[in-house]
């Protein structure tokens, strides 16, 4: 027998402390979120739980778009730690019988208990209305459900203490104190709040007899296991002085934290440098600031580029250099404005080389059915464009001297590429 009261003892004080903290809620949210460049996230945070939230905030809260909600919109322009915090109430009442619906039970009084008949003062009684207890009382029922039990006090000459409760507490931990109360016969009573001793407020039900008036005080364990919850009526007028309890609770302010580290990360794909502009069949190298990228032209036909950056201009107009690179923040671009010049822009005379120091002579200039080109070294290919970029000719050779056969071409002036590098600038009459 001993044992077995010593086991069921065992089971009650766990069970009590385990509903101090069922129904907590938990946060779920990332460690870190990656955001790239200057942009804005919505704060992924997740709830989890059967508790009733009382506030949110977010701190810091600049940059926030509200931070007394869940998911906020930030604006991010600074890596940093942003921290959570939520309060709920835990639905769990740590009283074993806050609402009476167990009659005379669970908690104590120094007032003495009767069941029905005329009360007088330092007198209580649990039940369903005010009036079987004393005929200057109201007709009142209970504040919970209007027909079940309410605890009635006849106001005491001796400051004994009316209700009092001892509840296992976690240190460290807020809870909140509520308890409706109404006036059965005036005056109006003063009663006093105190746990483990100390005083935590006072308050008096309102005039009107019969209205359930609710008072609530918020409570911190400190270093306290346990909470002896007592109120007293501290006026101590014979006549009148009577009150009603009832939905006494006392519930824990759950507290979740958690935080999360924006890391902005300016993951661009760098800058190009190099010279911006070249005449057609001119080749420049360009450089850029981050490596592992791949190079290309945004209108292939005004210039060409390798894999190495080196961009060579194929007929006159604008063009731009792309440069891309994926990394963390995906596939990220930079822009090189680029300018293939005219062909008068590029060369003095008729017979001026495009570019090197080869000797390429191309006669007569102008021409018409006939064009005779030479040079210091074997001509490989020719290549003529008209003024549109069009390809209206295209030959392979291997002779340092070669004759072209023009006769199919309409007056006008064109280009000609040989060996894909020289270029000169032809007119057909």
């Amino acid at each position: 027998m001993k044992i077995t009261t010593i086991l069921l003892l065992a089971l009650l004080i766990s069970s009590h402390s385990i509903a101090q903290t069922a129904g907590c809620n938990t946060i779920s949210m990332p460690d870190s979120l990656l955001i790239c460049n200057d942009g804005s996230v919505t704060l992924p945070a997740s709830l989890a739980g059967s508790d009733s939230v009382t506030s949110i905030h977010w701190y810091p809260t600049a940059g926030l778009s509200d931070s007394t909600i869940l998911n906020p919109l930030l604006a991010v322009s600074t890596s940093g730690w942003y921290h959570l915090t939520v309060k709920s109430l835990n639905p769990a009442n740590l009283l074993t019988n806050g609402s009476f619906s167990a009659g005379n039970t669970g908690f104590t009084s120094g007032y003495s208990y009767i069941t029905v008949g005329n009360s007088v003062p330092n007198n209580y009684g649990v039940g369903t209305n005010a009036l079987t207890y004393n005929s200057g009382w109201p007709g009142m029922g209970d504040h919970t459900t209007g027909t079940g039990n309410m605890m009635v006090l006849d106001g005491s000459q001796t400051s004994s203490v009316g209700w009092s409760e001892t509840v296992p507490v976690s240190p460290a931990t807020s809870y909140i104190f509520t308890v409706w109360t109404a006036e059965l016969e005036l005056p109006q009573p003063t009663i006093q709040l105190a746990i483990n001793g100390v005083v935590t407020g006072t308050f008096t039900p309102t005039t009107t007899l019969g209205q359930w008036v609710k008072y609530e005080v918020t409570w911190n364990s400190g270093t306290a296991t346990s909470a002896v919850i007592t109120l007293t009526d501290l006026n101590l007028v014979w006549s009148g002085n009577d009150f009603a309890l009832d939905d006494i609770s006392f519930q824990q302010i759950c507290v979740a934290e958690d935080s999360v580290y924006i890391n902005l990360q300016a993951l661009g794909a760098g800058t190009i440098s190099g010279t911006d502009s070249v005449c057609p069949g001119q080749t420049v190298s360009l450089s850029e600031s981050v490596t592992g990228g791949i190079w290309s032209t945004s209108n292939f036909t005004v210039s060409d580029i390798t894999s190495s950056g080196l961009a060579k201009g194929l007929v006159p107009g604008r063009d731009t250099i792309l440069y891309s690179v994926s990394n963390r923040c995906g596939l990220v671009y930079t822009y090189f404005p680029f300018y293939v010049r005219a062909y008068t822009a590029c060369h003095t005379g008729i017979n001026a080389l495009a570019s090197g120091s080869d000797q390429l002579e191309l006669h007569p200039n102008p021409a018409k059915n006939e064009l005779y080109l030479s040079l210091d070294e074997n001509i490989t290919s020719v290549t003529i464009k008209n003024i549109l970029g069009q390809r209206v000719y295209a030959r392979r050779f291997d002779a340092p001297q070669v004759q072209l056969d023009l006769s199919g071409l309409p007056s006008g002036i064109y280009i000609v590429s040989v060996n894909n590098q020289l270029v000169r600038k032809l007119i057909k009459d």
